[in-house]
């Protein structure tokens, strides 16, 4: 067999590698994604009113109708204080209840022309205000969607909320397409018996063949639609090479392997969205 044969052949297989690795990645996912009940009420506001969500500390909220990425409102946030703890003033969503053994995924839609910061709270209601998986993002002024996964609930928590922190600036914010939904947790080999009803997998794998690719608005943009069926796990891709089969030495390629910051891009994007990361060398 010929040297260009051989790489054809090559290619060919990490081709088929490929996408054997992204079906197998992708199919219990995106069924693992459909019907997923939002447990927040009114979290798109196209009700044109706030109920059930409340602000307290130096806050107010209105819904407004223009500059809105879905439907026809949105709901805007002031923080006029800055408060001694983030925790001073929040958004809240009342009257929730948190069941042993699941894991949660809170997600949102926001801008803020002031780039406020805001700290997404799962919490117990009192005495300790337990959060559960809580998170800061530092909001821009385009609208970007932001989502946490919360660890697997050890106890049955009643009453439970939902809190937004948002004492850490003065200034306004703007949220939109808020859900809450509750996800299966992790099966326990150790239990000694699987259910065949639930997800055994909810990952897809995310891979770039070039050197920049995982740094590209089209990447980000395509990690945000991977996020979006459900999924709570990503793979990237880290290609290397060598000279022979038999060879020892992994070496980088200029063209193919991704570098340090585009690979740490990658991966703070993925954190963003509430992704967890494997790495694959390849």
């Amino acid at each position: 067999m010929s040297m260009g044969s051989s790489r054809g052949t090559m290619r060919r297989l990490r081709a088929y590698a490929l996408v054997s690795i992204v079906l197998t990645f992708a199919a219990p996912a995106a069924i693992y994604g459909v019907g997923r009940e939002n447990l927040v009420s009114n979290g798109g506001f196209e009700s044109g009113d706030a109920e059930p969500w409340s602000v307290y500390g130096a806050a107010w909220m209105r819904v407004v109708n223009t500059d809105t990425p879905e439907g026809d409102c949105a709901l805007e946030v002031t923080a006029s204080e800055q408060g001694a703890n983030p925790w001073d003033a929040a958004l809240v969503h009342p009257n929730l209840a948190f069941e042993k053994g699941k894991l949660y995924r809170l997600t949102a839609l926001l801008r803020s022309p002031d780039g406020m910061r805001i700290t997404f709270k799962p919490s117990s209601v009192g005495p300790l205000w337990t959060p559960y998986g809580d998170r800061t993002f530092t909001l821009t002024d385009a609208w970007q969607r932001y989502t946490i996964v919360t660890p697997v609930i050890p106890l049955d928590v009643r009453p439970a909320e939902l809190q937004f922190h948002i004492a850490f600036d003065t200034g306004t914010l703007l949220m939109d397409d808020i859900e809450f939904t509750a996800l299966a947790a992790p099966i326990d080999a150790s239990a000694g018996s699987f259910d065949d009803a639930r997800p055994r997998q909810k990952g897809i794998a995310f891979s770039s063949w070039m050197s920049g690719g995982y740094s590209t608005p089209a990447a980000d943009q395509s990690l945000a639609e991977l996020e979006s069926t459900g999924a709570t796990w990503t793979s990237l891709l880290v290609v290397g090479s060598q000279d022979t089969i038999s060879s020892t030495d992994i070496s980088a390629r200029d063209d193919l392997t991704t570098t340090d910051e585009d690979l740490a891009h990658a991966i703070g994007e993925a954190h963003r969205l509430g992704l967890r990361v494997m790495l694959k060398p390849h």
